[in-house]
């Protein structure tokens, strides 16, 4: 699996810097670990939009191949509005299509149980969509048309307000340990993100 040329911002398609993907043995949490250190210092030493676009994307599929998804994706606020968001980002594996162009404006009703959680500061795992069709109907429904059966979503703040989320579209790796790795890099992003709009 591999994620090089793999990863859109919008109707973008970004160019990457091949990469060894992160594989399986003693040493991958390591190297992963070592690796999106390394990407987290990038982002927060440059003030670059271009260069920040492309190091999103690269942290994307960092992410994507270490926890072996099919898709891992970016939402912000849609500029302009209040509540709605837009897909920005999106990494996907190998065959996997592409969902960046069907995620242009998602508003409050498409999403109520996110958003209550996100507003908590919380994470959301799902193991399996089907245990959530009636906990979370309006989500179930745009996780089931992109053939998601398994899903972990993070919310990422800037300056104390929900700025948007993101997530990976069925991780094989262990769900308890992928949410929790994934909420540092949440920081990360919305510091990223919050730097390129100040510089």
């Amino acid at each position: 699996m591999t994620g090089i040329e793999s990863c859109r911002k919008g109707d973008k398609r970004m160019k990457q810097a091949e990469h060894p993907p992160v594989t399986a043995g003693a040493n991958s949490a390591a190297e992963y670990s070592l690796a999106l250190i390394d990407q987290l210092a990038r982002i927060d030493r440059t003030c670059s939009k271009e260069e920040m676009d492309e190091l999103v994307c690269r942290l994307l599929s960092l992410i994507g191949e270490a926890m072996l998804s099919g898709r891992v994706f970016l939402f912000e606020r849609l500029e302009g509005t209040a509540e709605a968001y837009c897909n920005t980002f999106e990494w996907c594996a190998n065959g996997v299509a592409p969902q960046i162009d069907n995620l242009t404006e998602i508003v409050p009703a498409d999403m109520p149980y996110w958003l209550e959680v996100f507003g908590r500061g919380e994470t959301i795992v799902i193991p399996n969509i089907e245990d959530v069709k009636t906990q979370m109907p309006s989500e179930y429904e745009i996780l089931k048309t992109q053939s998601v059966h398994s899903e972990i979503a993070v919310p990422v703040f800037y300056r104390g307000n929900l700025s948007g989320f993101f997530g990976l579209d069925n991780p094989q790796r262990a769900m308890t340990a992928g949410s929790s790795d994934c909420l540092p890099l949440s920081a990360g992003i919305s510091a990223a993100r919050g730097r390129t709009c100040a510089c």
